[in-house]
């Protein structure tokens, strides 16, 4: 963050935790991994943005329709993360992790349909 200017605290706007890193945000934060333990019903937890990337393709690498939906709610959650991120750290808003949550789903329901939504959670 400092290589691009930013003057700010280099803490997590999320947890306080770590340093502000991509693979703190999209890795090791709590609020993320609460967020994928809530959208993928994922426990495990990932140290890097790179093996985050490696399970992503493992699991959602073929290209049938919960494949699809996965990695675009992966893409979604991604987007809302770094979005809710911004939004703490320039305007001070605050969403909670239900809301970011619920933004997530909405935007794979908007993108598929609610029945092709539900039926990715099908065993």
């Amino acid at each position: 963050m400092r290589k691009w200017g930013f003057n700010g605290s280099l803490g997590c706007v999320f947890c306080s935790c770590s340093l502000e890193t991509s693979d703190h945000l999209f890795a090791e934060c709590l609020l993320y991994r609460n967020m994928i333990q809530k959208l993928f019903g994922r426990s495990e937890v990932f140290t890097s943005l790179n093996s985050e990337l490696g399970w992503m393709q493992q699991v959602f690498g073929s290209q049938n329709v919960k494949s699809q939906v996965g990695r675009a709610m992966w893409h979604s959650l991604i987007t809302v993360v770094w979005r809710e991120r911004c939004n703490r750290v320039y305007l001070g808003n605050c969403k909670d992790c239900d809301v970011m949550c619920k933004v997530v789903r909405e935007e794979i329901i908007g993108l598929f349909g609610r029945n092709i939504y539900e039926s990715f959670f099908d065993t």
